[in-house]
């Protein structure tokens, strides 16, 4: 046996991405194919076969083909790759040389039925099918992609299908009349024609309504999944659960690794079992009951080559896919010999003298093989069907047609058959038996597949109401609670799935059709003896309890195919929940029909859903269930009726008049109710309002204050209200709605609080910190919410309030503080993610000392005078204060204590945290605004003294991070910000700047020879020079920074302008004098580009009108030459960059370079490598006189 080692499979991998490489390339030339072409099997008679390259014949050799013997096509392997290969070729490129490649695919198809296959090769580890099957299933799975986009073999195709279904259907038939088969003529029927059948009919009629094939997604590899958008994204996932996701515990397949764990295949898009329509998430079941996501490519190949009868499904009942895209017509004659063949098939003589040879088989087969068949009726009359119900419903059969009737007829009678069959036999199958480990198939499972196939065929045929009036009836009696059993319930859910989906498949015929189907739907859901309400409650006994709907897992998993019914109690959660959710989309689509002719339609079932609630007494076991079931549905009227009128108010008061009456689990259900509308997109007050009141009060309750007889006690919901506004959080998705939310969160934060205070204040035993729990858990709420938000750039003054306000608390209460041992890890992280996306606790529109102090949710009085010690002591430490400094500090108030404290935690972790390049030019919008420079009373001197600490913080996230242009480029950008800091028209500013930049030249030497560092010098010594030129007198003079995103503002006389570049150039000239020692070539080489990109560059950054200063063209021209050991003097210095343009104005600007360096350097020049100890550039020594006069006008 040739095991492919998951989707590993060298070969299997090579060659698909060989065939997707060749179908990328555009008139892809024949030779190219040579390698695939080359190595599929070889045809007997097959001269015709062929691809003409450069002029010669290049057919199918012999090489490995194998043996021919007797017209025997003998399979590896490695054909079945190949021809895979070029079938993902043909349809990935568009059909290219399809004239060669499609016949020979049609051929191969014909001869599938004398195929022979050397050896098992298994796509999965856990391949359980025959190897005929699958590969059948692979070569028609591609022929019927084909058909539709081909225009010339579209008809051949299914021609040629149909063809071959009758010749093996005839080789079958034919075999199992003989009633003395050798043990070879055996085998073969049950291991290759049966299996090939079974694929071929599995894949008829199947094909991709969208641009991709089937093949492709059953054989994507990472990159071609994540580039066609088939892996799940669990945070694209709805919360509010879709519904008919179809994803019960019965379906299901072993996953990839062969773990013992199972997958839930109704996540893909495109394996819709018989109650499988929709997409849902994809999660893994371990043994220890953990999820975890599953690829859904994986998923996908899994899934078809284990689970007999699956098939790809593009059934789409309720026209929500839209029109299909690429048509498929099947003629009425060929439709009617596919009919021959399935009452063949289908015959009970047939099926019953096939089902004895294939148990034969299986009994004598070794105990090594594998093989999951024991017999095959229940697998082929559901192949079948399903097969007819995909022919359906892509109108290939015409409604009210003779052969329609004929069809409603065959299978309305099988129905009943299957019917009668399943309530003699036992839902439990017979597991004892294995081949090769892979337990046979369930045959009453199949039979309950089969018979939920068949509704969904009755049901399409009805054309007229009167025709659906009777299948109604029929249906609503089928889903009464006749079944005795929980495990009964469990093993028709597909059944009842179906007959639920069929009401509201036939609703759509008329607004009255729509009443009748609502009426049973509503029974099936709301009633306390119905289905629903029994597999909720077990097979206990009403009267003695019921475990809590409540708890039941949301997560819909799948066991194994092969497992016994017996492990009910694990897969009965996961059954209620489809059931249920397919109940209520259900009775959605008929409410929909019956309010397009009934205005009232909505307001009534809300009345009776309301008086519903009241039926069964609250210590009846069933009240809990009943009521789950009824509030699931409010929840999803409200979301898909807001627009009727009254709809939305009229539930939130059937929930007003339940809630918190009594102490039940009911409330819990109602939270988690509410919450899904407003992630539905019924963004109401109502909700919010409710659980901030459930919150505070809770909040009240645990730390002291006792609760009122006239009020209700809130405090069995108060975690539901919390896993409530979470999943808020994560739902929300219009932005207006994410800011109106956040703003709530934070008046909830700042109330609790305060809550907290009082609480405090009447027990004087009692810590701040000790109701600080309270506060901690909205943290998550509120991270999630500005996660998905961009960054707040200009917040309005109520928003930038509560923001200070939440990080007065989160750095009092410790929340922000890492490691602190006191909190959950997760607040601490919630509390990093909001400081990236918060804003300056600043604003030019308010007096920040008056701010803080009066405005401040904490007033100077909130604590006593040792906790205020301790603030300060705290800030002390800190900021590592110098004596100067701590004497202030330690004259502080508690307002102007904890802003500092909330400055120093907010800003170090968005240094420490932010992604963002620009996250450590915050702390200067601090040091710019106008209130905190004048500040006489300690607070500036702090601030000052935090951004020495933000810059400690980043140096030390810097130092941490992989050396990778992404460090680099945020070293280029604080470095630039820096420079143009430097020129600030506040000294203080301009200090801090220069300050900050010989600490990250220190810390990072590159930075003083890289080119964006070096040429922003320059043009800021360009713009310094040109407000020379303009009117000292003009205000606000804001000059732009060429090839920076920053601006400088001017100072406000000629004198101070011209004093603010000599210090700058003086400062430079120390920069660049540094940067020679270290690299002098790089300095040199980037200086020379930049004078090459000035004389040479757009015209934009060079002006030859004769006012022009090129200071910036100047200075490095005065540079290169002080390297080579020219003197500039000050007379010369004023023509330096005159003389340069004129020179390269005039010469070649590369011979001008040569001539300028060809004089050798001094020995003064080649200085040897400074030491570690000697490369420190001291920026804060005296600033040294400049050189020349550079800006002289």
């Amino acid at each position: 046996m040739i095991r492919s080692e998951g989707s590993g499979s060298v070969y299997l991998e090579s060659s698909l991405r060989l065939a997707r490489c060749l179908a990328a390339t555009p008139n892809c030339p024949k030779r190219k194919l040579k390698t695939i072409f080359q190595c599929c099997p070889k045809l007997p008679s097959d001269d015709k076969v062929r691809l003409n390259v450069a002029g010669h014949d290049v057919a199918i050799t012999k090489i490995n083909a194998i043996n021919e013997k007797n017209d025997e096509i003998v399979l590896t392997g490695q054909h079945q790759v190949n021809v895979i290969a070029v079938g993902v070729f043909l349809l990935d490129s568009g059909l290219q040389h399809e004239e060669n490649l499609v016949k020979y695919l049609l051929r191969l198809l014909s001869k599938l039925p004398d195929v022979t296959y050397s050896d098992d090769y298994q796509f999965t580890e856990n391949d359980r099918l025959p190897v005929s099957e699958r590969f059948a299933f692979c070569l028609n799975t591609i022929l019927s992609d084909i058909s539709p986009r081909s225009v010339a073999f579209g008809e051949d195709i299914i021609g040629r299908q149909i063809d071959v279904l009758e010749d093996l259907t005839h080789k079958v038939t034919k075999l199992c009349k003989d009633d003395d088969l050798g043990k070879e003529k055996l085998s073969s029927l049950c291991y290759d024609l049966v299996p090939t059948l079974l694929g071929l009919v599995r894949s008829f009629g199947r094909f991709s309504k969208n641009n991709i094939p089937f093949i492709s997604s059953l054989f994507a590899d990472e990159a071609f999944a994540r580039r066609k958008g088939l892996t799940n994204d669990p945070a694209a996932l709805p919360l509010v659960p879709r519904t008919l996701s179809r994803s019960a515990s019965i379906n299901g397949a072993p996953n990839a690794k062969g773990d013992g764990r199972t997958v839930d295949i109704a996540a893909n898009p495109f394996t819709n079992f018989p109650f499988f329509r929709r997409q849902s998430t994809a999660p893994v079941r371990q043994d220890n009951h953990h999820f975890q996501e599953a690829s859904s490519v994986e998923d996908l190949r899994l899934y078809l080559f284990s689970r007999t009868g699956a098939c790809f499904e593009n059934v789409d009942k309720f026209g929500e896919g839209g029109p299909q895209a690429l048509p498929m017509t099947v003629s009425k004659k060929r439709l009617e010999d596919v009919f021959k063949v399935t009452r063949q098939l289908m015959d009970d003589k047939f099926l019953e003298l096939l089902d004895q040879k294939c148990h034969d088989v299986y009994l004598s087969s070794p105990p090594s093989t594998a093989y999951p068949y024991r017999t095959f009726s229940e697998t082929i009359r559901f192949v079948l069907a399903s097969m007819w119900r995909q022919l359906c419903y892509d109108e290939q059969v015409q409604k009210g047609s003779r052969l329609a009737k004929e069809l409603k007829s065959f299978f309305e009678e099988l129905y009943k058959k299957l019917q009668s069959i399943s309530q003699r036999q036992p839902p439990k199958g017979d597991d004892t038996l294995t081949r090769g480990g892979i337990k046979p198939v369930h045959a009453y499972r199949q039979m309950m597949y089969c018979v939920a196939v068949c509704v969904d065929i009755m049901v399409w045929c009805a054309a007229t109401s009167n025709e659906a009036e009777p299948i109604i009836t029929q249906l609503g009696n089928k889903i009464k609670p006749t079944v005795r059993s929980k495990t009964g319930v469990v093993s028709q859910c597909p059944v009842f799935i179906s007959c639920l989906e069929a009401l509201a498949y036939l609703s759509k015929l008329s607004p009255s059709i729509a009443n009748m189907a609502l009426g049973h739907l509503r029974s099936f859901l709301m009633e306390p003896d119905s289905l629903l309400i029994k597999l909720q409650l077990g097979d206990k006994d009403p009267t003695q309890g019921a475990r809590s709907m409540a708890t039941a897992t949301p997560q819909i998993v799948t066991n194994g195919q092969n497992d016994t019914l017996g492990r009910d109690c694990d897969r009965s959660g996961p059954v209620l929940e489809a059931l249920r959710e397919c109940s209520i989309e259900c009775i959605v689509i008929a409410l929909g029909i019956a309010q397009q002719e009934e205005q009232d339609a909505v307001q009534a079932l809300l009345a009776f859903m309301s008086s519903s609630l009241y039926r069964v007494e609250h210590s009846d076991p069933r009240y809990l269930a009943v009521a789950t079931n009824l509030l699931s549905l409010l929840s999803r009227i409200a979301i898909r009726f807001k627009e009727v009128p009254k709809t939305v108010e009229s539930v939130f008061n059937i929930c007003q008049d339940v809630f918190c009456k009594t102490t039940h689990q009911v409330d819990v259900v109602i939270v988690e109710q509410l919450a899904n509308i407003i992630v539905g997109g019924v963004y109401e007050t109502y909700p919010l309002t409710l659980f901030n009141i459930i919150t505070v009060e809770t909040s009240s309750a645990a730390y002291g204050r006792a609760v009122s007889n006239d009020k209700p006690d809130y405090r069995h919901v108060a975690l539901a209200v919390i896993r409530g506004l979470k999943s808020i959080a994560e739902g929300l998705q219009n932005p207006d709605d994410l800011l109106d939310f956040l703003n709530k969160m934070l008046e909830l934060f700042i109330q609790l609080g305060l809550e907290s205070k009082k609480a405090n204040e009447k027990s004087a035993a009692m810590k701040a910190s000790s109701s600080a729990g309270n506060l901690g858990v909205l943290i998550p709420v509120i991270a999630t919410v500005m996660q998905k938000m961009s960054p707040l750039q200009t917040p309005k003054p109520r928003l930038l309030k509560l923001l200070r306000d939440f990080w007065l608390y989160s750095a009092i209460l410790g929340f922000a503080v890492p490691d602190s041992g006191l909190w959950p890890e997760e607040w601490f992280m919630g509390v990093w993610q909001i400081a990236v996306k918060t804003p300056p606790l600043v604003t030019k529109e308010v007096v920040l000392r008056a701010e803080i102090e009066y405005n401040s949710a904490l007033k100077s009085d909130s604590l006593s005078a040792v906790e205020l010690q301790d603030i300060r002591n705290t800030l002390i430490d800190l900021l590592k204060a110098n004596a100067d400094l701590a004497s202030k500090i330690k004259l502080l108030s508690l307002a102007q204590c904890l802003f500092l404290l909330s400055v120093y935690r907010l800003e170090t972790l968005r240094v420490m945290y932010s992604d963002d390049s620009e996250a450590f030019t915050q702390i200067f919008v601090y040091l710019e605004d106008y209130s905190l420079q004048n500040d006489q009373t300690g607070l500036r001197d702090g601030v000052q003294a935090i951004s020495y600490a933000v810059l400690d913080a980043f140096l030390l996230r810097a130092q941490s991070m992989p050396k990778r242009e992404k460090r680099n480029q945020d070293l280029d950008n604080l470095a630039q910000y820096l420079l143009v800091a430097f020129n600030n028209i506040n000294a203080t500013i301009r200090q801090i700047a220069d300050q900050w930049l010989s600490r990250l030249v220190e810390t990072f030497p590159h930075i003083l020879w890289s080119r964006k560092v070096l040429w922003t010098i320059m043009d800021i010594a360009q713009t310094l020079s040109q407000s020379l030129q303009f009117n000292p007198d003009e205000e606000d003079l804001v000059l732009k920074i060429c090839n920076t995103p920053y601006f400088i503002r001017c100072m406000e006389s000629l004198e101070a302008r011209e004093q603010n570049v000599k210090h700058f150039t003086g400062r430079c000239e120390e920069f660049i004098g540094e940067a020679m020692k270290w690299a002098p070539f790089a300095v040199r080489s980037n200086l020379e580009q930049y004078m090459l990109e000035v004389t040479s560059g757009p015209a934009s950054k060079r002006d030859k009108s004769p006012t022009f200063q090129p200071t910036g063209l100047s200075y490095a021209a005065e540079n290169l030459l002080r390297q080579v050991g020219l003197t500039v003097g000050p007379a010369a210095a004023v023509s330096t960059a005159r003389m340069a343009l004129s020179l390269l104005d005039h010469t070649d600007i590369y011979i001008q370079m040569d001539a300028l360096f060809d004089r050798p350097m001094q020995p003064t020049a080649r200085r040897a490598w400074p030491t570690r100890r000697s490369r420190t550039l001291s920026w804060t020594l005296p600033l040294a006189a400049p050189t020349r006069a550079k800006c002289a006008a």
